[in-house]
């Protein structure tokens, strides 16, 4: 939408590291027209189970914890260093 707002029709590319890839990955499925190059870094294509269920808990975390960024980081670590 911030695109179309600014009248953007064509990218040279899209880049994205991490989460950032996945969103590269995810516009470019949508509007494949869009880039003419697509750089993800770092990530994949596809969320997993295990990632989706680890989002929900950062998630409940941040949203249920006396010390939410504290907590967020432990459980990031955890997840960020597991092959």
């Amino acid at each position: 939408m911030g695109l179309q707002k600014l009248k953007i029709n064509k990218l040279y590319a899209i880049i994205g590291g991490s989460v950032g890839g996945g969103l590269a990955w995810e516009l470019a499925a949508l509007k494949p027209d869009l880039a003419t190059h697509l750089i993800p870094v770092a990530t994949d294509w596809k969320a997993t189970d295990w990632l989706i269920a680890n989002c929900h808990i950062q998630d409940a975390i941040l949203n249920h914890s006396n010390t939410p960024l504290e907590d967020a980081r432990m459980h990031a670590m955890t997840l960020y260093r597991t092959p």
